[in-house]
């Protein structure tokens, strides 16, 4: 027997545990649909973040976090998740129909945004959003140094001497205050370029909760320091699920560039990755070009899927949202190949 079931919040009941059983199964679940960055999400939104499941019998096989904005229904999450989408048990495909066909009678217009493409609704007007980079990482780091370029492997090896830099992880509360001087560090360096940077409002105070949410292993906060100074001059977070560890942001001292610290601190983060026995570094959306010297051997473009409804109003609306959306893709290109 199928039924939709909608949670109010992950505390309630057995909800938290059955939410992180799915997590756990789903082969594409992401750390951007865990129980603690939608509890951050939750916590710290302005729209109400609701849970809609499907159950077969007593277990539940698929569910998606969800908010109603003034753009429409989106997948809970915010700007600030790189990918996002419903986690579904394997062997249970056919029920996300249910799942869609419940959201899309209940609730229009639909802006679903970071959607993974094996997870999209079917139906929909569907539209490329962003491009993701990911490394599949073999079993050493020397194999993986093996397949990059000569000079970033020049700038790895000058940036790992004694008399260089020196990178760390950071734990308990010095994890928190790593984080606030990454905040300090990035968005210094984006007021010089007129731009927002990734931490301002919601955004900050969502990452602040998240952080104190996550286990040490799921949330990282990277230091390097100067060997000669004694003096930080960047920091990395990175995000880590199951066998997948992203590099989220950073932040790096304009003043002291001299041995690459933000080369130091992915190279240290995929050297932890691949210590740990992860498959695969997830660089995230974005096209920068320096993505493309570490050499990712996988482009995953996440769609777009948008539903306004049946009738003429309906239509033209939607085919303004389109142009809109095709802009907007348009804008967030130059803009990622210009950094």
């Amino acid at each position: 027997m199928l039924r939709v079931e909608i949670w109010d919040t992950l505390d309630s009941g057995w909800n938290r545990e059955e939410w992180n059983e799915l997590v756990a199964v789903d082969p594409l679940a992401t750390v951007f649909q865990s129980s603690e960055w939608l509890q951050a999400r939750a916590e710290t939104a302005y729209s109400r973040v609701r849970w809609v499941v499907v159950r077969r019998d007593r277990q539940p096989t698929c569910g998606a976090a969800i908010t109603m904005t003034s753009f429409g229904l989106r997948f809970a999450g915010g700007t600030f998740s790189d990918v996002r989408g419903p986690l579904v048990r394997p062997g249970a495909e056919q029920d996300l129909d249910l799942l869609y066909r419940h959201l899309f009678e209940a609730l229009s217009p639909v802006d679903l945004r970071e959607t993974v493409p094996e997870r999209g609704p079917q139906g929909t007007l569907t539209l490329p959003d962003s491009v993701r980079w990911q490394i599949q990482l073999p079993s050493t780091f020397e194999a993986y140094l093996g397949t990059l370029g000569k000079s970033l492997r020049a700038d790895i090896k000058r940036a790992s001497r004694p008399d260089a830099l020196v990178v760390e992880s950071m734990l308990g509360e010095e994890r928190l205050a790593g984080f606030e001087q990454l905040v300090s560090l990035h968005q210094a360096r984006w007021k010089k370029r007129w731009m927002p940077g990734s931490f301002r409002g919601r955004a900050l105070r969502f990452h602040r909760r998240f952080l104190q949410l996550a286990s040490e292993e799921q949330a990282m906060i990277w230091r390097s320091i100067d060997a000669e100074s004694k003096q930080p001059v960047g920091y990395l977070y990175s995000l880590r699920h199951q066998k997948t560890t992203s590099y989220y942001q950073a932040g790096i001292d304009p003043a002291n560039t001299k041995y690459s610290p933000g080369t130091s601190l992915v190279a240290a983060a995929i050297q932890d990755a691949i210590a740990r026995g992860d498959d695969t570094f997830d660089l995230l959306r974005g096209e920068e070009p320096y993505k493309l010297r570490w050499k990712p051997q996988r482009r995953i473009v996440n769609q777009r899927y948008l539903f306004q409804g049946d009738g003429w109003i309906n239509q033209r609306s939607l085919a303004i949202r389109r142009e809109l959306a095709l802009w907007e893709r348009g804008v967030k290109s130059i803009l990622e190949r210009g950094r």
